[in-house]
């Protein structure tokens, strides 16, 4: 997971209109990157419309606000259709990016391992 403050690394996705998004276009903005496992779960869309609750607060600071998740772009669209939250899907089906900033990882649960996204701790 991302220390508040830390750089992240380097990322470029397709957002859930199939445009690149990558962090190097916004070296010179804050940036605020919400990972989160899948749409349309309950976990998930708390998170999401956190976000989306306090977008406008977010937006009068600066930073810009994406949400990434292991969902196709079509799921993206289909969830923004659905439930209108003000902040850009991006999509990382591969869970290259999730890895490399400790979102993706084999956790347990229900004393079964499996790779899922890890949460934030609580």
């Amino acid at each position: 997971m991302i220390a508040v403050g830390k750089k992240p690394l380097e990322l470029t996705l397709k957002n859930q209109d199939d445009q690149t998004v990558s962090l190097a276009d916004y070296a010179d903005q804050w940036v605020v990157l919400c990972f989160y496992p899948r749409d349309d779960t309950p976990g998930c869309m708390k998170e999401v419309f956190e976000f989306t609750k306090e977008i406008d607060a977010f937006r009068k600071l600066g930073p810009l606000v994406l949400g990434c998740s292991s969902g196709s772009r079509h799921l993206h669209r289909a969830f923004i259709s659905q439930h209108q939250p003000r902040v850009a899907l991006l999509s990382d089906p591969t869970h290259k990016t999730m890895e490399r900033h400790e979102a993706w990882a084999e956790k347990n649960l229900y004393a079964a391992r499996r790779l899922g996204s890890v949460g934030r701790p609580r």
